[in-house]
């Protein structure tokens, strides 16, 4: 993920960072399929897809943290 588009992401909603991983799995999952079958030429496209997911969650985690949306659960045992 360029810089440009790691800073279109803060401007992004919620909703459209989930769709925007939604996507990013989707492509993660064909990509893998098709490196199962026939092997893949750039294999580090696997590791950025995967990194690229990981940085869309993150957002998406410290928006809904900023709004108050997130709560975690605390079990006292």
């Amino acid at each position: 993920m360029k810089t440009n588009d790691l800073k279109a992401l803060h401007d992004k909603t919620v909703d459209e960072l989930q769709l925007e991983a939604a996507k990013l799995k989707a492509e993660f999952v064909k990509a893998k399929i098709e490196h199962s079958v026939v092997k893949l030429a750039n294999t580090d496209s696997l590791k950025t897809l995967r990194k690229d997911i990981a940085k869309v969650k993150t957002k998406i985690k410290q928006k809904e943290l900023k709004a108050g949306r997130y709560y975690k659960v605390i079990s006292h045992h």
